[in-house]
């Protein structure tokens, strides 16, 4: 009798748990309202009971049948209204928008996927700012999935919220953005994934060019995305442009080979706050023809943390510029560590000033940096020790930081 009671509480127990799990995650994302129903009891072989979960989830649909098919019909000189609440929408075909206003696409409802199965939208027309897809303000989850987007004025996608109005809880997964101005635009974000992306070549005359731009948002992931060779002809170009933000996250990413005429980065943070984290990305041969160059620049940020990222061959090729493996200006309360800067102008510059130091270096590598490896402007060294290469060959040598500049000889 005991032994029976004791399976049956912790059969309960198990049930009181799946269902506080989902309403907690539900909380906090705020997409969808989910019922669970769970029956069943202890079979006569003395093993647990089965169950049944029932779900009125009424967040985007991943799966299933096709509501609704789009083609070169749909899409030509006028933009598709994707409006169709609650449906799976597919590209059944490769199309050109030749539009004068607005986008391909506008989703302006909630609860849509636009699946492109693998196929691409042109922009075939010469207006100004033209998006391949818009979402609106308001809107609340939409997934944007598997093709290509090219050839836009504007930003390939561009989901642009206001304080008041939010878009939440999207999902962008595996998309090319290319040869547009822009690769993704996010403004104003609650819940947001942006995986398996890339943004490549994109390009503009005059101004700033980003890859994949997050601002003002909370709880957004860009995970394993790329933003390679997109130029600012004059201006700016950031690979990763992530500025007042919180509770954010970068992964596996990586930022390589963008050029711009003035002050380049392959990861751009800025005025974030809140626990937010870079993890194993890398910024390699990011250039600047006319300013500084950084393969990390952080600016007016507290309490981020950047940890087992490379910083390699970043260039600044003007007279008297200099290029930064990882660059903190003007913030706090931040923590390196396990990263490597290599063959850059400066491997880890840290401008924060005073006798009282809140950011942290540990655990990093610099190797060949030309100007130095470790720096802060006031001549208070970062904690390191310097070897060369050889002895490092021989033996083990360790800082009070654990922060290591190798030399050869």
């Amino acid at each position: 009798m005991i032994k029976q009671y004791c399976k049956m509480l912790l059969l309960c127990c198990a049930h009181l748990s799946l269902i506080f799990a989902v309403n907690v995650a539900d909380r906090a994302r705020g997409t969808s309202t989910v019922s669970i129903t769970v029956s069943g009891g202890e079979s006569s072989g003395g093993g647990g009971g089965g169950g049944t979960v029932v779900s009125n989830y009424s967040g985007p649909i991943q799966s299933g049948t096709t509501d609704t098919e789009i083609s070169s019909t749909n899409i030509a000189s006028t933009t598709y209204a994707a409006s169709t609440a609650g449906k799976n929408i597919k590209l059944t075909e490769a199309v050109t928008f030749s539009g004068t206003s607005g986008s391909a696409i506008n989703v302006t409802e909630s609860n849509v996927v636009i699946d492109l199965d693998g196929r691409t939208i042109t922009y075939g027309g010469a207006t100004a700012n033209i998006h391949g897809i818009t979402i609106a303000a308001g809107v609340k989850n939409v997934m944007i999935r598997n093709g290509t987007l090219t050839g836009f004025t504007g930003s390939g996608i561009y989901a642009v919220g206001t304080s008041g109005s939010k878009i939440e809880n999207i999902t962008i997964k595996n998309m090319l953005l290319r040869s547009c101005s822009n690769g993704v635009t996010a403004d104003y974000i609650s819940y947001g994934d942006i995986k398996d992306s890339i943004a490549y070549s994109n390009s503009i005359a005059s101004g700033t060019v980003h890859g994949f731009k997050v601002s003002n948002s909370a709880h957004v992931r860009i995970d394993g995305c790329t933003a390679s060779k997109n130029s600012a002809i004059s201006g700016s170009c950031y690979g990763f442009y992530f500025e007042t933000n919180t509770d954010g996250e970068i992964i596996k990413c990586i930022s390589s080979t963008n050029a711009g005429t003035t002050s380049t980065a392959g990861f751009y943070i800025a005025n974030c706050s809140g626990l937010n984290v870079i993890n194993d990305c890398k910024a390699h041969a990011n250039i600047s023809s006319t300013e500084a160059s950084y393969g990390f620049l952080v600016n007016s940020t507290s309490k981020l943390f950047i940890e087992e990222s490379t910083s390699r061959y970043n260039i600044a090729n003007a007279l008297g510029q200099y290029s930064y493996g990882f660059c903190l200006n003007s913030s706090s309360n931040t923590i390196l560590e396990g990263n490597t800067a290599d063959y850059n102008s400066y491997g880890f510059y840290d401008n924060e000033n005073g006798g009282n130091f809140t950011n942290i270096f540990s655990s990093n590598t610099a190797r060949q940096n030309s100007s130095t490896d470790y720096s802060r402007p006031n001549g208070v060294a970062l904690n390191y020790i310097q070897i060369n290469a050889e002895f490092l060959r021989q033996g083990h040598a360790i800082s009070p930081l654990d922060n290591i500049s190798i030399r050869t000889p």
